[in-house]
């Protein structure tokens, strides 16, 4: 090692940090709110894609069967469903929307179909998405009214 070279790099030659993130990170909850916001989108558009061609053979069969109050209550939650992501609504209110979709069909399930029916899934369902988007209060308040209503 030769006496006049210096042992670490100068400061000067560091490169500097321009990225604002570094400086100044966001608070974590920012970061879980955004997460848990493109999550709901997630959720939204998922269940409208993925339920329409449900909706349709369901339709169908509700008007072979005429039962024309869960044909209403079909596309009445159906239609909540695919315009709760494209209405400008604060987050909280589109969270309770989704919880109580899941939950409509928790009731409606329960009612036609009895307790062996897929209650029990849209129960842990909703449970676990409750929890996810808006903590432990809501989700335990989903559960204690679905075993009420049980």
């Amino acid at each position: 090692m030769i006496a006049n070279e210096p042992r670490f790099q100068d400061h000067k030659t560091k490169p500097e940090l321009d990225d604002a993130r570094i400086r100044n990170p966001e608070p974590l909850s920012d970061v879980i709110r955004e997460w848990q916001e493109r999550l709901l989108n997630i959720n939204l558009r998922g269940a409208s894609i993925v339920g329409l061609p449900l909706v349709i053979a369901s339709i169908f069969y509700l008007v072979s069967t005429q039962e024309w109050f869960e044909l209403i209550f079909l596309l009445v939650a159906y239609s909540t469903m695919v315009a709760a992501p494209f209405i400008r609504m604060p987050y909280k209110i589109r969270s309770y929307v989704l919880i109580l979709v899941i939950f409509a069909f928790f009731y409606d399930s329960l009612t036609y179909v009895g307790v062996r029916g897929p209650s029990g899934l849209f129960t842990i369902v909703g449970v676990t998405i409750a929890y996810l988007l808006l903590g432990m209060r809501p989700a335990l308040g989903f559960l204690g009214l679905c075993v009420l209503v049980t």
